[in-house]
């Protein structure tokens, strides 16, 4: 069995901005399946880009609002808080921010895997 709790999440330094990650199962650059956690900190801005896989994401903590398309758009953001549970399709052009709060993700992929910023 694998399991985590809060206090085990070892967090690295993902961007300057405060952007958090942690590796939990799997790598992203082989073969197979891999989750990692995501903080994303208050006011934080992720632009336009797509993967190469699909992508399952569950919000734990806070709140983040998701676009689709290829074009940034807050107003045509849709809001995701605690509890919310979302599949973000491969190469489906998306963007993300979040307002006042941060958000903790946990997500799920396939590898190996790319991020193309659009």
């Amino acid at each position: 069995m694998l399991g985590w709790r809060w206090s085990d999440i070892q967090w690295q330094q993902a961007k300057e901005d405060g952007t958090k990650t942690s590796f939990l199962q799997g790598n992203r650059e082989t073969a197979g399946q891999f989750t990692y956690a995501l903080y994303l900190p208050p006011g934080y801005v992720g632009h336009v880009h797509h993967h190469s896989g699909d992508l399952n994401v569950a919000v734990v903590r806070g709140e983040f609002f998701l676009g689709m398309g290829s074009k940034f758009s807050r107003p045509n953001a849709k809001a995701f808080s605690e509890g919310s549970y979302l599949i973000i399709p491969a190469d489906a052009p998306h963007y993300e921010f979040t307002k006042r709060k941060a958000a903790v993700l946990f997500a799920t992929a396939v590898g190996p895997w790319v991020t193309t910023h659009d």
